[in-house]
């Protein structure tokens, strides 16, 4: 992997690993008839694409007056201070 890659560059390069992926959507939505990949899929499929990248996700649950929402950032770890 080039390391002078920006963080656009990486997500992208993370977003064709997970499409190029063989694996299997194993959850079945039986009312609607279709398949998805579980929660457990998903948290392998962006492991495995992030680490070959060599970007972090940040997942922060926050609190504001309308309720709760989530926050993702997402860090190039070959240059920790481009933060998407």
């Amino acid at each position: 992997m080039e390391v002078t890659k920006n963080i656009y560059a990486k997500l992208q390069q993370a977003r064709d690993i997970i499409k190029e992926t063989k694996l299997v959507k194993i959850g079945r939505n039986t009312f609607s008839n279709y398949d998805y990949y579980t929660p457990e899929q998903i948290n392998k499929l962006v492991t495995e694409a992030t680490k070959e990248t060599n970007l972090m996700p940040l997942f922060d649950l926050k609190k504001n007056e309308f309720g709760y929402y989530g926050e993702l950032k997402i860090i190039n770890l070959d240059n920790p201070e481009e933060i998407l």
